[in-house]
């Protein structure tokens, strides 16, 4: 590794309190560019040495600043694994903490109504449990709460309350996010002149924290506030009292430039073109974004993968920690130093594209050459050479900026570029030249040349310049050209492509001293695969074995493995089609029984390929018998009420967390789709979905249906013994449906389960660890079973650890007619029929029918229209079905909160039966049942179907 690669691991401290120490301070700065991977190494550091304080305290910082800079899909990574540590560890105030986070993000993603709920919960937690500081946060987020959902009066109340307690409270920028809640109200209410009062108050207040990051943010929301006030027809806002918008938005750009991101930088540029510009010249910055925009497109894209990358090698480093690897500290110093450099890369990058745009404003003829630099900087990004890179760039240089000659000269420190590049004709002395010029005094005076359009005699005319590749205080070498053979001179748009050149350039220098670096990284993968205690291979792209460990070798029985291709060792496997898949596949090898799984995988050089994973387990087999094929997904599903919608978003985005859940709601609702749906959009969707009905299983057989029993463990058991459903789970999805039937003798052994995720065959002694995640369904009111006793309420906690309630089709009419269509168009696709739907008489009957049996009942009753239609009909004009549309909507039964679903249950069925005149065919086929299911509940009920039989249907 060379010098620079020492001298920037060495910033890296070993020990968690040197560590949490210097993150704090970074913190506290708000110094996010290099913030990021000195949070993230402290987190890993933390996990690596099980330290619980210091796990704590790396997640809480590291959701804060996440969530600060907006970065929700990596602030949900993390917030999943401070909810395993809250479960963990048990601590109320660590609990709270999460859930306020949880809390902050729905209000600030605008899931209004999930950010309310929990609001409420966390107060009852700290009516039990209470935190001085965290109340005020709640105060906060309540505060927030209430500007977005109109209640200013309340908002501005709750933010007062925040200022009285300030002095009770450990956080210093508690009153300058009080006075941003308040100024954001104010603006609201069209009081203009207020809100400013609190921004400059904010402003004031958080200036004595040191704080940057947050300063920066606040001013960039003063500038773009005051900037849209002025642009205002009629704005209240005192203008003599006032800076201008473009002072605070340039205040912004200072910071971000230092401690920001390349999405922060985005925004301030945003508000300079709209509010920091003259009117006159907004017309050239059209012209200008259209040449810029694919260079932000591509810095954009760069700092998404960034993000992507890092957060892949966390979960191979998580999954690495077990091992001990004494050189994995190393190789994540390694990785955080390239990560927080390429970041800073960015930001520079973005400063010098905003700098080239504002350079063309002034010099109109020359606004085509921002298209040849950004041609020019992807064909240097893709070289790999050093030599070459820095050949080319010089090449470049001369053509971009018109030049007779350009030079690049290295410093001492650079050990792969040994000697001078150059390029065209240099004149002697070039190197004084370089020594003596004054890189500030120059920028200054090409600007005021370019401002002030001064081009007399007496203007200094630069035939020459040059400019730094440094990155922050370390310099690379120099960038020159010159243009006296020719005569010419160099403006500022000469400049700032000079500079745009240099700060590639430098970025590139960077990744060329990481390679090094990179190649301990390699070692470091294979120290990993060792340590496996499975078959691992790694392939690249053409599926050529480029690393494997000892456990392959004795597996396969081969000893040369590096280079041959998986289709020489497995030939049968249809490799692509796993890849494309992203599934794994059970196939034989060596008369086994075996999963192939197939994960994509960078290695050191950037190049992409694949991990196969082994795994030789005597369950497998069992999985594929008794799994079920999920075959829906959110995107299959068919609804868009917003009380549907609600549902699917939220359902959506638990399915990316482990928790556990509760899906409730009537029969026919949907509840198995979306448990399917969940299990397919979540992380682990390639496992196993296993389904049981805890109802259709009697309770002396379920016990061994769940957890499987021993050989011998009862008479008539099998040889071998039998794998229950948790088993041949394994890391997948278990489904328990018709949770509430559930007897009380098993609710207890499956609250042992949840609590400990572990269970026992049936006559086994050892016990095995559940990986899964449960997913629970029920049409019952589980609340009131409680009361009953016929359901225990600790379990009904575990099973809710997040719950969807599914609503009845009667409540989102506005849906019927798009599931009609939805069905009607599978019935075509699956019959190759062509049927155009209902008439609109027939519609409107079915529209205002209430659906008892909800979206099952619809679909049965459109699927047997069609059945039943003539072969050269089209549309659906009479109900052929026998559908009896005349029995009146059970409202009054509805509309009784404290009904209990088996009381609605049954009013549904007896009504159903008396207008059927007790014909169990009849009132299945309504109910959308089968007629098995309504004999079972009129037997359940105590219905006797004698008292309906001479009945008159109305």
């Amino acid at each position: 590794m060379n010098n620079q690669m020492n001298t920037l691991l060495c910033t890296f401290p070993d020990a968690l309190s040197d560590i949490h120490s210097q993150v704090v301070d970074l913190f506290h700065s708000g110094n996010h560019q290099k913030g990021f991977g000195y949070y993230i190494y402290y987190y890993l550091n933390s996990e690596i040495q099980n330290s619980s304080e210091h796990i704590e305290k790396s997640l809480q910082i590291l959701c804060r600043s996440l969530m600060d800079s907006g970065y929700f899909t990596e602030l949900a990574f993390f917030l999943e694994r401070y909810c395993i540590f809250t479960t963990k560890s048990g601590n109320a105030y660590s609990k709270i903490t999460y859930r306020l986070f949880e809390a902050e993000k729905d209000i600030l993603t605008n899931y209004l109504s999930e950010s309310e709920k929990k609001l409420e919960e966390i107060a009852l937690e700290l009516n039990n449990n209470y935190y001085r500081e965290l109340e005020a946060t709640l105060m906060l987020l309540n505060s927030s709460f209430y500007r977005l959902t109109g209640y200013l009066e309340q908002s501005i109340t709750s933010s007062h309350k925040i200022l009285e307690i300030i002095s009770e409270v450990n956080d210093p920028l508690l009153p300058a996010k009080a006075y941003l809640s308040l100024a954001r109200t104010y603006r609201e209410r069209q009081l203009p002149n207020d809100a400013l009062k609190y921004y400059n108050l904010a402003i004031q207040s958080v200036g004595h924290t040191g704080n940057q990051y947050f300063l920066g943010n606040l001013y960039l929301e003063s500038g773009n506030f005051i900037g849209t006030e002025l642009e205002k027809a009629k704005s209240s806002l005192q203008l003599k009292s006032i800076k201008p918008g473009a002072w605070y938005l340039g205040k912004a750009l200072k910071i971000f430039t230092c401690c920001g991101t390349h999405k922060d930088l985005e925004k301030v540029y945003k508000g300079l073109k709209n509010y920091g510009r003259r009117a006159s010249d907004k017309h050239n910055q059209l012209v200008i974004n259209e040449k810029s925009h694919h260079l932000s497109f591509i810095q954009v894209r760069s700092a998404n993968q960034i993000m992507r990358l890092a957060l892949n090698q966390i979960k191979i480093w998580e999954k690495t920690i077990k091992y001990d690897q004494s050189e994995l500290l190393e190789s994540i110093k390694i990785f955080i130093e390239y990560f927080v450099n390429e970041i800073k890369s960015l930001v520079e990058s973005t400063v010098s594209l905003n700098d080239l745009t504002a350079a063309s404003n002034s010099t109109g003829n020359e606004r085509d050459r921002l298209l040849q630099l950004s041609i020019a900087e992807q064909l240097l990004s893709t070289e790999n050479s050093p030599e070459l890179y820095f050949k080319t760039l010089t090449e470049n240089i001369c053509t971009l900026l018109r030049a007779d000659g350009a030079v690049f000269s290295p410093s001492s420190d650079i050990s792969f570029i040994k000697s001078t590049v150059t390029s065209g004709i240099i004149r002697g002395g070039w190197e004084n030249k370089i020594q003596s010029h004054n890189i500030l005094r120059m920028e200054g005076t090409l600007k005021l040349m370019s401002e002030t359009g001064m081009r007399n005699e007496n203007t200094q005319h630069p035939s020459h310049i040059s400019f730094p590749v440094k990155s922050g205080e370390i310099e690379y070498g120099m960038l020159y050209c010159e243009k006296y053979t020719s005569g010419g001179v160099f403006n500022l748009m000469d400049y700032q492509i000079l500079k745009s050149l240099g700060g590639n350039a430098a970025r590139s220098i960077e990744n060329f001293s990481l390679r090094t670096g990179l190649e301990n990284y390699t070692s470091n993968i294979n120290n990993i695969f060792e340590s496996a205690n499975f078959p691992v291979l790694c392939v690249n792209e053409n599926l050529e074995i480029e690393y494997f460990n000892k456990s392959s070798k004795s597996f396969l029985g081969l000893k040369i493995l590096k280079g041959l291709q998986l289709v020489e060792i497995f030939p049968e496997v249809e490799f692509k089609k796993i890849v494309a898949s992203g599934k794994k596949m059970l196939v034989d090898i060596r008369d086994k029984k075996v999963y192939l799984s197939i994960r994509p995988f960078y290695f050191p050089n950037n190049n992409s390929g694949y991990l196969v994973i082994i795994n030789a387990l005597s369950v497998i087999p069992m999985e594929n018998e008794f799994s079920i094929p999920s075959k829906y997904s959110f995107d299959s599903m068919a609804g868009s009420s917003l009380l549907f919608t609600q549902r699917r978003e939220f359902a959506s985005r638990i399915s990316q967390t482990s928790s556990d859940i509760l899906i409730t709601g009537e029969s026919g609702t949907g509840k198995e789709v979306f448990a399917q749906s969940i299990h397919n959009a979540g992380r682990n969707s390639e496992e196993p979905f296993i389904a049981i009905n805890c109802a259709a299983i009697p309770s002396s057989l379920l016990e061994s249906e769940l957890f499987g029993y021993v050989e011998g463990a009862f008479t008539g058991a099998k040889k071998g013994g039998q794998p229950g459903k948790f088993q041949l789970t394994a890391r997948g999805t278990l489904l328990l449906d018709e949770i509430g039937d559930m007897p009380m003798e098993m609710q207890v052994k499956l609250l042992r389960v949840l609590q400990e995720r572990k269970f026992r065959p049936v006559g086994g002694l050892r016990e095995n660890i559940f990986s899964g995640r449960i997913i629970s369904t029920t049409n019952r009111n589980l609340e009131h079973l409680v009361k009953e006793n016929r359901f225990r309420q600790d379990l009904l906690y575990r099973l809710k650890v997040m719950h969807i309630e599914l609503p009845p089709l009667r409540e989102r009419k506005s849906d019927i007619e798009e599931y009609i269509s939805f069905f009607i168009n599978s019935f075509n696709k699956k019959n190759r029929t062509q049927i155009s739907g209902f008439t609109g008489n027939l519609l409107k009957i079915l529209k205002q029918y209430h659906w008892p049996g909800n979206i099952r009942e619809l679909k049965h009753l459109v699927e047997s229209e069609c059945l039943l239609l003539g072969e050269n009909e089209k549309f659906i004009s009479t109900f052929r079905t026998g559908f009896d549309n005349s029995i009146e909507p059970l409202n009054f039964i509805y509309e009784k909160k404290s009904s209990s679903m088996e009381v609605i249950e049954k009013e549904v069925l007896k009504e159903t039966l008396r207008k059927t005149n007790g014909k169990l065919s009849h009132t299945a086929r309504k109910l959308g049942l089968s007629r098995a299911t309504v004999y079972n509940k009129i037997k359940k009920y105590n219905i006797s179907v004698d008292d309906y039989r001479n009945t008159e249907s109305l």
